[in-house]
């Protein structure tokens, strides 16, 4: 398990607000082409989005995670799910704040106290979702997510991608809520299409 799992996440507040309703989601950097053999056939996804429910949006989240799974479905995939708040340490995990607006999240600690169950679903991929910054402004939140995904058997990092999201909230704080988790839930697949993995 690489550097990826010692990661840590910003929470930034700021003022300003942007213009529209929708989720706005853009590529923030390409680490490299999909290099894995065979192509994605079942997919056990780790999410740490909720570490930051709060600023992203409970129900965004909530829409997000059945509609991921919807769409790999749709392409012959077969999914399952470990959220961070579901997970067995999250009750029992302490979050340190490593240095000033930062905290470690335990991503590696995470997936190792899960092995036995990722074992049962057999998975040939391994997708792990990481908010890397949230801003939370006056309009609603920007935050950047890192999906890295991983070779089952050897954990390689095959593929990642990160990317830029923003949306206004105009009246609510997790207002059009299923719209934005389709944009965000199809940008994982077309760019996971568009690298050749599904």
């Amino acid at each position: 398990m690489k550097s990826l799992f010692n990661c840590t996440i910003v929470a930034v507040l700021t003022l300003g607000i942007e213009l529209g309703c929708s989720l706005s989601t853009k590529v923030a950097s390409n680490s490299k082409s999909y290099t894995g053999v065979p192509k994605i056939e079942k997919l056990y996804i780790y999410s740490f989005l909720d570490f930051r429910e709060e600023e992203i949006g409970v129900k965004l989240l909530r829409e997000f995670k059945s509609e991921v799974a919807r769409l790999f479905t749709d392409r012959n995939i077969t999914t399952e799910q470990l959220w961070f708040n579901d997970s067995p340490i999250r009750n029992t995990t302490v979050i340190t704040k490593v240095q000033s607006g930062a905290t470690r999240v335990p991503i590696k600690e995470t997936i190792i106290a899960n092995t036995d169950q990722e074992k049962l679903f057999a998975p040939s991929h391994i997708l792990v979702i990481f908010p890397s910054s949230v801003t939370v402004g006056s309009g609603g939140p920007v935050f950047s997510v890192r999906w890295t995904l991983h070779e089952a058997n050897t954990y390689k990092v095959v593929w990642s991608i990160e990317s830029n999201s923003s949306s206004t909230n105009w009246w609510t704080s997790d207002e059009n809520h299923k719209e934005r988790a389709k944009q965000l839930a199809n940008f994982i697949t077309v760019e996971l299409a568009k690298a050749g993995a599904i």
